[in-house]
C-alpha cells in the first residue's frame, strides 16, 4: 500500500473515531468522514490528502466570522513570525518594482531600505537600490511576495544565495549569506539614528516624544516600557503615542502597556465569550509609573484590534485625548489553535472584548456609522483624511525610517551609473500630528486639563 494510501487512511481512521464518540450530538462528523473516503477513492482527478485536508479546514471557515480562518502549513511559519517579531532571515527591506514605466513590465525585487548594521544583508554588502534577480538560482521575476518570503527566510544558519544586480556592476554578482536570527521592532521613535536607534523628540516641540507602535508583538510591551523609560530619563514632558495604520496583534501587549499608564484598580478591558458570558476582567496591577504624563494616542480608519483595546482603555480611563478619525472597529479575539501535529493553525473567534465604559467596539457587517463601535475622537479632535493623504504620509514615512549608516550613506545621482534616484518626497502636512501636537502644549501650558476630551 502506497503512503499516500496509508496518510489517507490514517485520516479517515481519525475522523472515524471522533465521529463515533461525537455523532449522538453531531453527525455531521460522520458525514465529512465518509465524504473524504469517497472522494479519495471515486474522484475521476486524484488530489492529494494534504489539499483535501486543506480544502475541507477552508471551507468550514469559510462558515464563520470574517477573522476566523485556516493557516496552511505553508504560511504558518510567516504567521508566527509576525507574532514573535522574529525569523530566520538575511536583513533587507524589499519589494517588487515594475521595472519600466510600461503596461505589463516585469516585477523586479528591490531593496528599498539599506540594511541594518550588524545584519547578515549589510556584513556581505547589500545596499539599497539593489536588484535581486535570483534567490538560490530562482527568478524572482516570476515570483510573489509571499514566495520570495518563503524562500529568503529559513532555518538560521543555512546560507541564501542572492543574484544581485547594481548600477555600476559589469554583470550581476552573487552574494553568499548565511541566515540569521532577525529582530522585528515593533516600537520606533519619530526618526532613526545611524547607529539604529530611534529619536523620540518631535522637531516641532523637543518637550513631546512621538512613539509609534507598529503592532502588537511578543516583545512590543517590552520595547515600549524600554522606550518610555528613555522618554522619561531624557525629560520629557508629554508623549504621543501613534497607533495609526497599526492592525493589533496580541492582547497581552495592549494590556501591559496600558498598565504603565493607569493608576491601581482601574479596568483595562473585559472578555465575553459565547452568550456573552464574562470570562476575564483585566485590571490595572498596581500605580504605573507614569500615572501622570500628558498623553495623546492617535488612531485612524486602519487602527485595529489591540490598539483599540489600548486607546479605549486610556480614553475610557481619562488618561488620554485621543486625536485622529474613527478606528476600524474590531473587538473580537481570535485564539490560535495548532492543528494537523503543529504544522498549521486553526484561527478561531472565540470571545469579544468590551471596553471599560461596557461600549461594543466590533464593527458589525451591517453597522451603521450612528452605531458604536471603534474607537472615535472628540469632534474637535477628529480630523479626517483621505486614502491619498494617508497613502501620501506612508511614503514620506517609509522613506523618513531609512537609516543611514557609515557603510549605507543616502544615495546620490553621482553614485549611479545608469538612471538617477527617485528625488525625496516632500514632507506631506500631517494635520492629525499637528492637532496632537497642538492638544500636548495646550496642557503643558495650563490651558487644558490633562486627560480632557473636552
Amino acid at each position: 500500500m502506497t503512503r499516500r494510501n496509508l496518510t489517507v487512511l490514517f485520516l479517515v481512521a481519525i475522523v472515524s473515531l471522533v465521529c463515533f464518540r461525537r455523532a449522538e450530538r453531531n453527525p455531521f462528523a460522520r458525514f465529512l468522514a465518509h465524504a473524504l473516503q469517497k472522494v479519495e477513492t471515486e474522484a475521476l482527478n486524484p488530489v492529494s490528502s494534504q489539499d483535501l485536508f486543506d480544502g475541507a479546514m477552508e471551507g468550514m471557515v469559510e462558515q464563520l466570522d470574517e477573522y476566523s480562518g485556516y493557516i496552511n502549513a505553508k504560511d504558518a511559519a510567516e504567521f508566527e513570525a509576525d507574532l514573535t517579531q522574529e525569523f530566520g532571515g538575511v536583513g533587507v527591506l524589499i519589494r517588487l518594482e515594475p521595472a519600466g514605466e510600461a503596461p505589463g513590465a516585469r516585477q523586479v525585487l528591490t531593496v528599498i531600505n539599506p540594511p541594518l548594521f550588524g545584519t547578515p544583508a549589510q556584513k556581505v554588502g547589500i545596499e539599497v537600490r539593489d536588484q535581486i534577480l535570483e534567490i538560490n538560482g530562482l527568478p524572482t521575476s516570476e515570483m510573489t511576495m509571499r514566495d520570495v518570503l518563503h524562500t529568503m527566510r529559513g532555518p538560521v544558519g543555512e546560507p541564501v544565495a542572492l543574484l544581485v544586480n547594481r548600477d555600476g556592476f559589469d554583470q550581476p554578482r552573487t552574494f553568499d549569506v548565511v541566515r540569521e536570527v532577525i529582530n522585528v521592532p515593533s516600537v520606533v521613535g519619530s526618526r532613526p539614528h545611524p547607529d539604529g536607534s530611534w529619536k523620540f523628540a518631535l522637531e516641532q516641540d523637543p518637550r513631546i516624544a512621538h512613539l509609534r507602535i507598529l503592532n502588537f508583538g511578543e516583545k512590543t510591551s517590552e520595547e515600549f516600557a524600554e522606550a518610555m523609560q528613555s522618554v522619561h530619563e531624557q525629560g520629557f514632558a508629554a508623549v504621543v503615542i501613534d497607533l495609526r495604520d497599526n492592525p493589533g496583534g496580541l492582547l497581552d501587549a495592549a494590556v501591559e502597556i496600558s498598565d504603565l499608564f493607569l493608576p491601581a484598580d482601574r479596568e483595562i478591558v473585559s472578555i465575553r465569550g459565547r452568550g456573552d458570558k464574562p470570562r476575564r476582567q483585566y485590571i490595572a496591577t498596581g500605580d504605573g509609573p507614569y500615572p501622570g504624563i500628558p498623553l495623546v494616542v492617535m488612531v485612524n480608519h486602519y487602527s485595529a484590534s489591540a490598539s483599540e483595546i489600548l486607546a479605549a482603555c486610556l480614553q475610557d480611563n481619562q488618561r488620554a485625548i485621543i486625536v485622529g478619525q474613527r478606528s476600524w472597529g474590531k473587538g473580537t479575539i481570535q485564539h490560535v489553535i495548532p492543528i494537523q501535529a503543529g504544522k498549521a493553525l486553526l484561527k478561531l473567534t472565540a470571545a469579544r472584548y468590551v471596553r471599560p465604559n461596557g461600549a461594543n467596539i466590533h464593527r458589525a457587517k451591517d453597522a451603521r456609522e450612528e452605531d458604536a463601535w471603534g474607537v472615535m475622537p472628540k469632534p474637535e479632535m477628529t480630523i479626517r483624511l483621505t486614502e491619498r493623504e494617508m497613502a501620501l504620509l506612508r511614503n514620506w514615512r517609509q522613506q523618513q525610517d531609512i537609516v543611514i549608516t557609515e557603510r549605507s550613506s543616502p544615495p546620490t545621482p553621482e553614485s549611479y551609473a545608469g538612471e538617477p534616484p527617485e528625488p525625496a518626497l516632500a514632507e506631506p502636512a500631517d494635520s492629525q500630528l499637528e492637532l496632537a501636537i497642538e492638544t500636548l502644549q495646550q496642557i503643558l501650558d495650563g490651558r487644558r486639563m490633562p486627560g480632557s476630551q473636552e
